[in-house]
């Protein structure tokens, strides 16, 4: 016997947002992480909500696309709290289209498949006010809100095209990745 869905977490978003920023809760509406990237940036950075006030203003995890024609392929590069380094061993997972209609994507942690992503109604991506749905298969192990941040970028990225971004080289001030909590003006 199957049992029902369940909702693990629920994603919002400012509708035409700039910096497309996205808040991930749990099922019980605790804010998890937000995902954004820079002004007209392609670069995004996921912070834990409030640390960008608090002492360490450094991204959890930086997605840096890469260039390749037709196809999503970008790096999700994470720091482990629990490795060495002082919190900051860098762990790199390799997101990788499977197609040229983004309809399936593998994700890789070296060699192993880790996670594999696949868009569950083509149709969906082509009817105006119809929202794209993924079913995703996580390997033992992995951590369910990694696979959550993996199925907002995809469905944030399911209409752009790639082009590559960079990942931040250090942790310092002037840091792409710090980011600030003041706000912007585009005029």
């Amino acid at each position: 016997m199957v049992s029902p869905p369940q909702t693990l977490f629920t994603v919002d978003g400012g509708f035409a947002s700039v910096s497309q920023r996205r808040r991930i809760q749990d099922a019980t509406d605790l804010p998890l992480f937000e995902i954004a990237r820079k002004r007209l940036g392609v670069t995004w950075f996921v912070h834990i909500p409030g640390s960008k006030e608090r002492a360490d203003p450094h991204p959890v995890a930086t997605v840096v696309p890469q260039r390749h024609m037709l196809m999503d392929k970008f790096d999700v590069h994470f720091s482990n709290a629990a490795g060495g380094n002082d919190g900051r061993e860098e762990i790199v997972l390799s997101v990788r289209d499977q197609d040229i209609w983004k309809s399936r994507t593998h994700e890789y942690y070296g060699d192993a498949l880790v996670m594999t992503s696949k868009l569950k109604d083509m149709v969906a991506v082509y009817v105006p006010g119809k929202r794209p749905e993924w079913e995703i298969e996580v390997a033992e192990g992995v951590d369910l809100s990694l696979a959550a941040i993996i199925g907002v970028l995809l469905a944030a990225m399911l209409y752009q095209s790639s082009v590559t971004g960079k990942a931040s080289e250090s942790f310092g001030e002037g840091d792409p990745a710090v980011g600030t909590s003041e706000k912007a003006s585009l005029m």
